[in-house]
């Protein structure tokens, strides 16, 4: 069995998810997934400071298990376990604590019975098992609602962008707080010269400051909040039926353009993932994306 502890919303925990399926397909076994990290709701001083999470991927039909109390290596929650977990992640280095942003090559020679802790936000640690990861998240109740249904027909229907501008836990923090308004009118540049653009849809959590600040040459169209979906799966949806892509520096709308399967995709990236230029980011997206 291999099991992963689940951290951050639901684009981390799918590329968690992801890492560990693959894994275990290749050393034929199963998955099962550590909640207590999720669970854990320790207040945490700057800069490690975190928008507590909840489990996610119940709305796709993956192939999993939930660790059950015992299976999983103790978590000890409360200040103390903040303190030892460093500890033991310094001093023993296991195996299965991904450290960089870079893919680990040492990925390749996990066994089973490995415990995966880490973000693993790389499309190389499921490289070959694509198709499985797709089927796994095939949303459960697709679409949730006539009123996504109505507008992920039009969406198919056009030459559509997928603009995604997140910001309510990104503005002002200083290792996400990379996309502004010129980086979304380059990326629209970027698609217009490898595509014949429609209607370009913004999705946000933040969609009122969209509507104020961001306009296009092009009709366009505002997902608002009435489109989320249950835990945002519906917002997620849409996107995947878009044909371009314009992303923010996020793991939804990373997810978000990945699972469409539309003729012709290109998707326009961040090439600085994170505020900190000195950390290597080139792992995170698929080679073919375009990153400015």
């Amino acid at each position: 069995m291999i099991t992963v502890r689940l951290s951050g919303g639901m684009g981390n925990q799918m590329f968690e998810y992801a890492a560990a399926r693959a894994l275990a397909l290749r050393c034929d076994t199963t998955v099962q997934l550590d909640l207590q990290y999720l669970n854990d709701r320790t207040w945490r001083p700057k800069p490690l400071r975190i928008t507590f999470r909840k489990y996610d991927l119940d709305i796709f039909v993956v192939d999993s298990t939930l660790s059950k109390e015992g299976t999983a290596p103790l978590y000890v929650f409360g200040k103390i376990g903040l303190f030892t977990d460093l500890c033991y992640r310094r001093i023993f280095k296991p195996k299965g604590v991904e450290r960089h942003f870079q893919f680990n090559a040492h990925f390749e020679k996990f066994t089973d019975g490995t415990f995966l802790d880490g973000a693993w936000q790389s499309p190389k640690y499921f490289t070959g098992y694509e198709d499985v990861i797709r089927k796994d998240f095939v949303f459960k109740h697709e679409p949730s609602s006539p009123q996504i249904a109505a507008l992920a027909e039009e969406i198919r229907k056009e030459e559509s962008v997928c603009v995604h501008v997140r910001r309510a836990d990104f503005v002002g923090n200083p290792l996400h707080d990379i996309c502004d308004t010129k980086y979304y009118v380059q990326g629209i540049v970027e698609i217009e010269k490898r595509g014949q653009i429609g209607k370009v849809y913004v999705f946000s959590d933040d969609i009122e400051w969209c509507k104020k600040n961001m306009t296009f040459s092009y009709p366009t169209v505002f997902v608002g909040d009435e489109y989320f979906g249950v835990k945002a799966g519906g917002n997620m949806y849409l996107m995947s039926q878009c044909k371009y892509f314009v992303i923010a520096n996020s793991s939804f709308s990373w997810w978000g353009a990945w699972l469409s399967e539309r003729e012709g995709k290109v998707v326009v990236a961040p090439k600085r993932w994170l505020a900190d230029a000195t950390i290597d980011t080139s792992d995170v997206t698929p080679s073919e994306w375009v990153r400015i």
